[in-house]
Formats: structure tokens, C-alpha cells, sequence
């Protein structure tokens, strides 16, 4: 089952060495136009990873803060959203907003990568891996630029 966050402040995972120990899942899921996508394709590079859903507002209002960043940062961070949801409303989303970060969409799948990170369907959710692929940050709630600024000065 999806639950909406809470109202409460968004949880946030600073560099605690619980967080350090934890690191990147491998995991395949479908791109939004069908291909497989690896996560063995972002071995050596940080990584930010947002789990969403076209029915969440607060997840569709970071995605344009999304897209800036990897507009500005390509090169130093790689931006994968995972859509919690179905094909159908996410392609039509896309189109509307135009995403140009790696999009994947999964329902089941999605979940079970948010649980082994600890989320228990929360949306958004928010994970920033460094080029070791070891956990630095997680978010759950809605991701401001001061987030992404902070965690960018402090990865390697």
C-alpha cells in the first residue's frame, strides 16, 4: 500500500555512520519508454534517487527543481526518478513537464527498494548515493533547493 507522508517535518538522514554503512541495491526496472534500465549503469558517479507519483502533489512539485538540477549538474550527479505508479498517467506527466533525468516506472518493485532503505511507501522519497554508492542522505517529503545545495557541497 502508498501512504502520503505525513504532515509532520520531513525526516532527514544527515552523515550518521548508520547512514555510511548502507549502500547502493542493485536493481532493473522498465524506463518509461519500455527499455530496462540497470542501476549497474551509475557505478562510479553520486547519485540522487526520487521515488514518486503523478497523484502526489508534493512529488510533482520538486520534479522541476529535479530537472534544474540535472540541467546544472550533469556531470557530477546523476538524477534517476522512480514513478510509483502506472505507465499511463506518468508517460502523460512527462509530456507535460518534459523530464530530463532517467524515469522509471514500478509499482511493486518500487516498494520493495523503498522498504530496503527503511520507507514504508512514503512519497517522495529521497535517497543521494556518493560515487562509492554508499547512502548519504535519505529524505522523505518534499525536496527544497537548499537540500540539493547541501548535499551537492558535501559529496566527494
Amino acid at each position: 500500500m502508498i501512504r502520503r507522508p505525513p504532515r509532520s517535518t520531513p525526516l532527514y538522514s544527515s552523515a550518521a555512520s548508520d547512514v555510511y554503512k548502507r549502500q547502493l541495491t542493485p536493481f532493473s526496472l522498465p524506463t518509461s519508454s519500455g527499455e530496462l534500465f540497470s542501476s549497474d549503469q551509475l557505478a562510479g558517479r553520486n547519485i540522487l534517487i526520487n521515488f514518486w507519483a503523478t497523484w502526489c502533489e508534493p512529488c510533482r512539485k520538486e520534479i522541476p527543481l529535479l530537472a534544474a538540477t540535472q540541467a546544472l549538474h550533469r556531470e557530477s550527479l546523476a538524477i534517476v526518478g522512480i514513478a510509483v505508479d502506472e505507465l499511463e498517467p506518468v508517460i502523460h506527466f512527462e509530456d507535460e513537464v518534459g523530464i530530463n533525468y532517467v524515469s522509471l516506472v514500478s509499482k511493486n518493485e518500487a516498494l520493495t527498494l523503498m522498504a530496503r532503505y527503511g520507507n514504508s511507501g512514503q512519497l517522495p522519497f529521497t535517497l543521494v548515493f556518493d560515487r562509492a554508492g554508499r547512502l548519504r542522505y535519505t529524505k522523505t517529503g518534499e525536496i527544497r533547493s537548499q537540500d540539493i545545495a547541501s548535499w551537492l557541497s558535501e559529496l566527494p
